[in-house]
């Protein structure tokens, strides 16, 4: 998860270097302009014996600067948010050698703040286990007539 977390906080600092980025929803103290990324959800479907599906929704929320009069600024906001939509658009992102497929983008203002959800699929193997079981060395059966 930390993984996926990092490579979409990697994607917004290529288009916003100078901004802070921060890992949780915050509610006092932060810099403007920043973005903070939540993860909200996770469901995990089994796939096969090997395989499951992971579905993933996390939030992009941009914290756009106040005006004078201590609402956010719109146009930034509005600017941001279409800045950030494109740059998720082409379906996927990476993170490592895999690719996460993003299923939908939602959004829209939420308070002074204005966010985008994404909601993600990846599909991850199983690990092997660890150790060997022991095999039966023999077994019997008697059956009664």
């Amino acid at each position: 998860m930390q993984a996926i977390i990092d490579a979409v906080s990697s994607l917004i600092r290529t288009a916003y270097p100078d901004y802070d980025i921060y890992l949780e929803e915050m509610q006092e103290g932060f810099n403007r302009p920043s973005f903070s990324v939540v993860f909200i959800q996770e469901t995990q479907t089994d796939k096969s014996k090997q395989f499951y599906a992971r579905n993933i929704i996390l939030y992009v929320i941009f914290n756009a600067p106040l005006n004078a009069n201590h609402t956010p600024d719109k146009a930034v906001q509005y600017e941001v948010y279409e800045n950030i939509r494109a740059l998720f658009s082409c379906g996927f992102f990476s993170v490592g050698d895999r690719k996460i497929k993003i299923r939908q983008i939602t959004g829209g203002p939420k308070g002074k703040e204005i966010y985008l959800g994404f909601n993600l699929d990846t599909t991850e193997s199983r690990p092997e286990p660890s150790g060997q079981a022991e095999l039966a060395g023999s077994m019997q059966i008697q059956f009664d007539m």
